[in-house]
């Protein structure tokens, strides 16, 4: 199996550390990603990765934990992934007004471009200042 070079970097130390050989490493996590289809939650898979894309978008907005820092804008982002509300035009809750930002991106309700200005040669480890080493 060819892949990229990062790519194996990663799946050689994540078999490292788990003990796996290369090979198993990699059956290991296609089988995890069809275990979310044989139960039959997808609906609970997508939310969840709903939930981690909001919370790299906030990360990646205001360059502060989603949890720790401030988890205002991922409660009002995960509520609207949930449960979609008509937007409260006279609240300006700068929380308020990411958290809706970001659920709406994440859900495809709201191009990405309205969070961040991409220049137009841009790289999107570049955009969201991901460290070269976790790309």
């Amino acid at each position: 199996m060819r892949t990229t070079e990062a790519l194996r970097k990663k799946l050689e130390m994540a078999a490292g550390v788990s003990g796996r050989s290369l090979v198993q490493e990699v059956e290991f996590r296609l089988e995890q990603s069809f275990a979310r289809e044989d139960f039959g939650k997808l609906h609970i898979s997508t939310l969840m990765w709903r939930v981690y894309d909001c919370c790299v978008l906030i990360e990646a907005y205001t360059g502060k934990n989603c949890f720790a820092d401030d988890a205002r804008p991922l409660l009002i982002a995960v509520a609207e992934l949930i449960a979609p509300t008509p937007l409260e035009a006279n609240n300006h809750d700068p929380a308020y007004l990411l958290g809706r930002a970001v659920a709406d991106a994440v859900a495809g309700r709201r191009a990405m471009g309205d969070l961040f200005q991409m220049p137009e040669n841009y790289r999107m480890g570049e955009i969201l200042k991901v460290p070269e080493d976790k790309r």
